[in-house]
This record gives C-alpha cells, structure tokens and sequence, in this order.
C-alpha cells in the first residue's frame, strides 16, 4: 500500500478514535469505578451500601465516589432536605454509560473466567 491509497483524513481519525478511547479508559477505566457506576446504575445510591455490595475498602471508596463525582458520572445529594447523610446518582453522563457495562457484562459471560458454580454445571455437577 503506498501513502497514495490511505484515504485523506484516516490517520487523524484513527488518531481521533485512539484519543477517545484514552480518554473513557482515564476516566472510568479502572476495576471499582466500572463498579460503582454499575452498582449506581442498579439502585446502589449511598455510601454504606455501596460499601457493602462491592466490599470495596472505604478509603478507595471515598476516593473513586469523589472522582466520578468530579468528572461528572456521579452527583452527590442530601438524602432529603436539611440531611447530612448523602447519596449518589448517576447524571446524564453517568447513565450513558449503561450500555457500555450492559456489553462488559455479556462480554464477560461470554468470555470471562468462569466461576466454580458455573463450570460443569449442565453435566452433574456437585454443589455444595
């Protein structure tokens, strides 16, 4: 191929594209914060909760909440007027993201590690 057939424009958006996906893996790239944002995505909306359900330790809890609150994934509101116990939701950005971790997820039952109770469990296999 000579630099005759690659189409004007198509190392910039291939460079465009590569950028974009930087961009995503940076902000919501890592392990707990894809967590967080499913968990918020299914109802998981305080601190204690989310804590609970994901046996996250609290500190990098604090932490992920705080960033995904600051990149605008997350809001975080009074329980009810005059309360000082918080919850979080998903803002418009956040709920973007439900399709994305709706595909992690069936990539991941497709591919993923399987899990003891999974394995063999069509051919006789012992649960305990």
């Amino acid at each position: 191929m000579s630099p005759e057939d690659i189409p004007p424009g198509a190392p910039q958006a291939a460079e465009h594209a590569h950028g974009a996906f930087e961009n995503a893996v940076d902000e919501v790239g890592d392990r707990w914060s894809l967590l967080i944002v499913w968990a918020a995505a299914h109802g998981t909306t305080r601190f204690d909760d989310f804590h609970r359900d994901l046996n996250v330790a609290r500190n990098i809890l604090s932490n992920r909440l705080r960033r995904l609150v600051d990149l605008g994934i997350l809001e975080k509101r009074p329980v009810r007027d005059g309360a000082r116990r918080m919850e979080y939701a998903l803002t418009i950005k956040g709920m973007a993201l439900r399709d994305v971790l709706g595909e992690l997820m069936a990539w991941g039952r497709a591919w993923g590690r399987k899990f003891p109770a999974e394995v063999g469990a069509g051919a006789g296999a012992r649960r305990s």
